[in-house]
């Protein structure tokens, strides 16, 4: 069957000339399950004018659809070739597909992200290869995804994490959907020029096990005013449901703002993450040779928060007190401060 249709418009957009090849022959009744059709698809959109600026600077101005597969009455298909071509994005798979079973090869590649910053409301920059190795069963919650990726020359819009990402940033590791909505990572990774991020673990709605460790070994490439480097190593626990959290922070051999800090620690501990979230936060360290100490406790508030104690010292400098938000902020805060340049380290 073969359908051109040329200048079609609605809503959504306009479409300047289509053309759709689509051959379908079946070796038996598609109500009986062990049946098989062969499907071969080749159409071609060209003058796309998509009304959503978004989709049309991601999607450009034509498409194209390869596809070859076997399928059964059951929904199952072995395919052999299925490809969705842009001006800005190829997508291909090749495997078995359906709701029984999943288990083929899926490729995109994107050669300028910044076609898609509208659409991700986002100053995206660089050059995405991205493989995945599909398997799994659809029907019953559970795929799994085993990635590859790189992009070339990335950019976030942001400058801190643009510093930290270089020239290149790579993915690696698996992502897997459990049951019942559940997922787990298996050595999940990020690693940019300067940072090295990777995940661990499974969370369920019964359960929660993630960890997440995260390594920036030069800080003056996030924020020139910083020096040093720095871990993150987080926790997620409780269940999906009702995930807590505690992360745990540190600054080694640093500085910022010109003075010196050889060690600096900041604990979080999070209960309740999604509903009636308690957290509390403390700092430990020494900033230009003075003694840094400090915590912060804070619990969400309806739709404000009430922070109960804050309380942090440098060296003779101070501040304490709480304080309620909700819109607006009151409270009572102290600031006691012979010299405001104790501060100053922490001014960023």
């Amino acid at each position: 069957m073969r359908n051109n249709h040329w200048d079609a418009l609605s809503s959504s957009g306009r479409v300047g000339h289509f053309d759709a090849l689509i051959k379908a022959v079946a070796d038996g009744p598609l109500t009986d399950a062990a049946a098989h059709i062969d499907v071969a698809v080749e159409a071609r959109g060209d003058e796309l004018a998509l009304a959503d600026r978004g989709l049309a600077d991601a999607l450009g101005d034509r498409a194209t659809l390869n596809l070859r597969a076997r399928a059964t009455g059951a929904g199952d298909a072995d395919i052999g070739v299925a490809k969705l071509e842009t001006t800005t994005v190829a997508v291909s798979y090749s495997g078995k597909a359906g709701p029984t079973v999943l288990d083929g090869h899926a490729r995109v590649t994107a050669s300028d992200l910044s076609r898609f910053a509208h659409l991700a409301k986002r100053d995206l920059r660089g050059a995405l290869t991205l493989t995945a190795a599909l398997s799994g069963a659809p029907s019953k919650g559970k795929v799994k995804a085993v990635l590859s990726g790189t992009v070339n020359a990335p950019s976030a819009g942001l400058a801190a994490i643009d510093g930290l990402l270089g020239r290149k940033l790579a993915l690696s590791g698996a992502v897997e959907t459990l049951p019942g909505g559940g997922v787990s990572f298996d050595a999940l990774t990020l690693n940019g020029d300067f940072v090295q991020a990777r995940v661990n673990g499974a969370a369920t709605q019964n359960k929660a096990d993630i960890g997440a460790q995260i390594a920036l070994p030069d800080l003056h490439r996030a924020d020139p005013r910083l020096t040093g480097r720095a871990s993150v190593d987080a926790k997620i626990s409780g269940s999906l449901q009702k995930p807590d959290a505690v992360v745990d922070m540190a600054m080694v051999d640093g500085g910022a703002n010109g003075r010196p800090i050889p060690k600096l620690s900041l604990h979080v501990q999070a209960r309740d993450l999604l509903g009636a979230l308690v957290a509390a936060a403390s700092l430990d360290g020494t900033v230009d040779g003075r003694p840094l100490r400090g915590r912060v406790d804070a619990a969400r508030a309806g739709t404000g928060w009430k922070v109960d104690t804050v309380d942090i010292g440098v060296g003779r400098a101070s501040l304490k007190g709480s304080a309620t938000y909700d819109g607006v902020a009151t409270g009572r805060l102290t600031l006691a401060a012979p010299d405001l340049d104790d501060f100053s380290a922490l001014a960023l």
